[in-house]
Order: structure tokens, then C-alpha cells, then sequence
């Protein structure tokens, strides 16, 4: 499959992927390319890899990022290839390469259309939760959140999702990003969906107020006090 790929330009970058603009016969594709070291150094990378495309494969929802094909050749082409959308929310609403700042760079979109992401983002997530088993994203953010070209949302970037049976917890700490994370998930606690809820409320609230988490406080997206109390069930 990647004979057939076409790379243009680097679009993103990740921890553990350059994101790429590219073709595939004759559409305009994003291709999520592993860092080869990612198989390297790590003994479960192959699997790693394999669930997140297994868990893209499983998913049909009009706001759920599609999967297009992949290509698993390890370690130089561990390859996801989506629809390409060249919007965040976050770029939509700070701004295309807006840092974290207190003062705004670009007019805050209309509430009606802020609260329209809101809803579309929830009925993703209710759908990922209605899965049997589960789905948990466990990196949820406006920077995964991607907008087609009728300003409709794509919940995406699923390499740290994970599938939770009933009454089943996750305990891999730290998953995520600090500012987004659920305090149980940074304590490394048992956690179950309800992360997710956690990093759904922390966006909304960034929908609403068009600022950044934790903007007036010397917290960056890495750094979070763990001491505040656990989400609320």
C-alpha cells in the first residue's frame, strides 16, 4: 500500500508520528506515519499499533475520524491512513497555530456554533461508550478533534484508546495530556470512562469561555496540580 501513497508536506507532529499531507489514487488523504523507533524500542509496539487500527476499523459514526486503509510493515511503514481535514478545534477556535494565551488572536466563533461542536462531540463520545465492549479515548483535546469542510467535528487520534468490558477498570496512569486528564488517571488510579467525561467537561468549558485551560495559573498543557479532587460520577 504505501507504493500507492503519494507524501506531501508534514501537516503534524506527534510522540510517536508525523502526520502527513498525501494521495492516495487520486484523493487528497492524512497519513499518520510511525516513528520507526517506536518499534524499536518498544517490545509491544507491533500490537500497539494493530489495536489502534483495529479500533478505527471498528468505528461508524458521522463524527468519528474514517479510516481509509493502513499499512503495517514495521518498523519504516507503520501507516494510518484517514480522510484528510486540515482543521482542529483547536485551531477553530484559538486560531491556526494560536499559542496559549490569555489575550485572543482571532474573534471568538458565535455561541450557537460553539455549542453545535459541544453537542456533535458528545454524541461521538456516547457512541465510543455504548460499544461492547466500551471504547475509552483517554486523550481527548481540541488538537484530536478534527472539522470537515462543513465545520462538522471528527473525534480522532485513537493510539491511546482502549476497549473496557463491563465493570472493568483501566489502571495505566498518566495516559493523556495533564491539563485534559482526569485527576484519577494522573494518580494512577483505577479509571473507567468516566476520564473521558472528565476531558469532555474541561473542553466544553473551553468552548464557552474561549480561553485555554488553567490560563490565568502557570499550568501548560504538560502540567496540572494533582492534588485537586477526583471527578464527580
Amino acid at each position: 500500500m504505501n507504493e500507492q501513497i503519494e507524501l506531501h508536506e508534514q501537516i503534524g507532529r506527534g510522540s510517536t508520528a508525523f502526520i502527513y499531507k498525501a494521495t492516495w489514487r487520486g484523493i487528497e488523504v492524512a497519513v499518520k506515519c510511525m516513528y520507526p523507533n517506536f518499534f524499536i524500542s518498544n517490545e509491544n509496539g507491533n500490537a500497539f499499533f494493530a489495536q489502534e487500527i483495529e479500533t478505527l476499523l471498528r468505528q461508524s459514526h458521522p463524527s468519528v475520524l474514517h479510516l481509509l486503509g493502513a499499512c503495517l510493515d514495521p518498523p519504516e511503514h507503520g501507516w494510518v491512513v484517514t480522510e484528510f481535514l486540515s482543521m482542529t478545534l483547536r485551531d477553530w477556535l484559538h486560531g491556526n497555530g494560536a499559542k496559549r494565551e490569555v489575550e485572543r488572536s482571532v474573534p471568538l466563533p458565535p455561541l450557537g456554533d460553539r455549542v453545535e461542536k459541544a453537542m456533535e462531540i458528545a454524541q461521538a463520545m456516547q457512541y465510543l461508550h455504548e460499544q461492547k465492549p466500551k471504547l475509552i479515548h483517554r486523550d481527548l483535546k481540541p488538537s484530536n478533534i478534527f472539522m470537515d469542510d462543513a465545520m462538522h467535528v471528527r473525534v480522532a487520534d485513537f493510539g491511546a484508546a482502549r476497549f473496557l468490558r463491563e465493570g472493568e477498570a483501566a489502571t495505566t496512569g498518566e495516559t493523556g495530556t495533564y491539563v485534559y486528564m482526569a485527576p484519577e488517571v494522573i494518580r494512577c488510579e483505577p479509571y473507567d470512562e468516566k476520564c473521558d467525561v472528565y476531558s469532555y467537561a474541561i473542553i466544553l468549558n473551553e468552548l464557552v469561555t474561549g480561553q485555554h485551560p488553567y490560563i490565568e495559573t502557570d499550568y501548560g498543557p504538560t502540567q496540572v496540580d494533582p492534588s485537586i479532587p477526583s471527578s464527580v460520577s
